[in-house]
């Protein structure tokens, strides 16, 4: 348990932070206190205080170094907060989770979207069609809670044996019912009229069933732990250097304030789409193909840098977030939350302009928002303005334009949402 006495080392020294306000002013100081309301720095001698609703971020100093397990649970509440956790128990309506920073934290079943219990996050696994399949399960629309099983596929007999270094096809299939409860070996699934023990190792996870009508209230912001987990959040208050939390889903957590990477109040105000997870994305060729994992990597979207791996610009201005999309890409995103606009600036990706020419469609909830053509012959960035009021689901597609997909390298720079 090294890294626990390395970490409980690191967690000693004094916490400071750099607060960047929305009119885009910076301070640096010593943290003296943060609530639901404020945040007070200690900055040159002399408190400074920021009400909550005129910050942007707040960044806490970095350790030198802290160490922490890999996860072996993944857990999305209904909020969309997002916690890795070491371990997680499932009973009496319940769920007991230790997290990878070492926090414990007591999570209602009515709280929880879904668990994760297989590893899903490595490159073999993100660019094979599980995840198109665990978002297909997500979308399906149930009326109980949901078992999904990995399973791998079977060599026929007679066939060719894969190579070492091929793994088997492993696919996701999924059964409606009740989950009673997840314990450390079995998933106790009430189906049919009975309850089913399914072993624990075979399940990739279970999808909680919600009837709609249940009111979230907005996000004060969204806390990033250097763990891993983020928490859309209601309060917050700093107590003897631990941040003490309550997700806007009514979940409890405590976390030493040397693991906070930020506080994002943008989250309430203002989110852009390069820090989001797509919901799905759907890439297909020229021919309508979607092709083999490899080449679905090569043309996968890029977050906050083009498809040569360098920051993203037009002419000499550089952007710090948006998105790459190479033709033909279908990404959805879930909106966190209520907002009423997404603002970008469209264009081609320098490296290939003059070439390049894409149509580009933003949808919410499956209506057509707008039409774009956008070519490498564009003078200046297209702006972009669409109206999100009572929508959830935002979609883009970058379709082919005139020159097939020939250097199709859309750019959606400052792609974001806000209230």
């Amino acid at each position: 348990m090294w890294w626990m006495i390395v970490t409980t080392c690191l967690l000693t020294a004094p916490p400071s932070a750099q607060v960047t306000t929305l009119a885009g002013a910076e301070a640096r100081g010593e943290v003296v206190r943060i609530t639901t309301d404020e945040v007070v720095l200690l900055v040159e001698g002399k408190q400074a205080r920021w009400p909550a609703g005129e910050l942007l971020a707040v960044k806490f100093t970095a350790p030198s170094s802290i160490a922490t397990p890999g996860p072996a649970v993944w857990i999305e509440l209904i909020d969309g907060s997002s916690l890795l956790a070491q371990a997680i128990e499932v009973s009496a309506g319940v769920a007991k989770a230790k997290l990878t920073g070492g926090e414990e934290v007591e999570i209602p079943a009515r709280s929880l979207r879904w668990v994760r219990l297989q590893e899903h996050t490595s490159d073999l696994a993100k660019h094979s069609e599980l995840p198109q399949q665990w978002q297909t399960i997500l979308a399906a629309k149930a009326t109980g809670d949901l078992i999904v099983v990995r399973k791998i596929a079977a060599v026929a007999e007679g066939a060719p044996a894969l190579p070492k270094a091929a793994p088997p096809k492993a696919t996701l299939d999924y059964l409606e019912g009740i989950v009673e409860e997840i314990g450390a070996e079995q998933v106790q699934f009430h189906y049919n009229e009975q309850v089913i023990p399914v072993d624990r190792a075979k399940v990739e996870g279970v999808v909680y069933f919600h009837a709609a009508g249940r009111e979230l209230p907005d996000p004060l912001c969204r806390v990033v732990d250097r763990a891993g987990s983020t928490w859309f959040v209601k309060s917050l208050a700093l107590q003897d250097d631990k941040l003490q939390l309550v997700s806007t889903s009514g979940v409890r957590g405590e976390i030493p304030l040397a693991r906070v990477e930020k506080l994002d109040y943008s989250a309430g105000k203002i989110v852009y789409l390069s820090d989001l997870k797509w919901e799905s994305l759907d890439w297909r060729d020229y021919f309508g193909q979607r092709r083999d994992a490899s080449t679905a990597l090569l043309f996968s979207p890029r977050n906050d840098e083009s498809f040569a791996g360098e920051p993203l610009t037009f002419g000499k201005q550089t952007y710090a977030k948006g998105l790459a999309i190479h033709s033909r890409t279908q990404l959805d995103y879930r909106l966190p939350g209520k907002f009423s606009k997404f603002l970008a600036l469209a264009a081609i990706d320098d490296h290939v302009r003059p070439a390049g020419d894409v149509v580009l469609r933003i949808s919410l909830d499956g209506k057509l928002l707008g039409e774009q053509h956008v070519t490498g012959k564009d003078e200046k960035p297209i702006p972009l303005e669409y109206d999100l009021t009572g929508g959830s689901r935002l979609s883009i597609l970058v379709d082919f334009g005139a020159g097939l997909d020939l250097s199709d390298r859309l750019h959606l720079l400052n792609a974001r949402v806000t209230k």
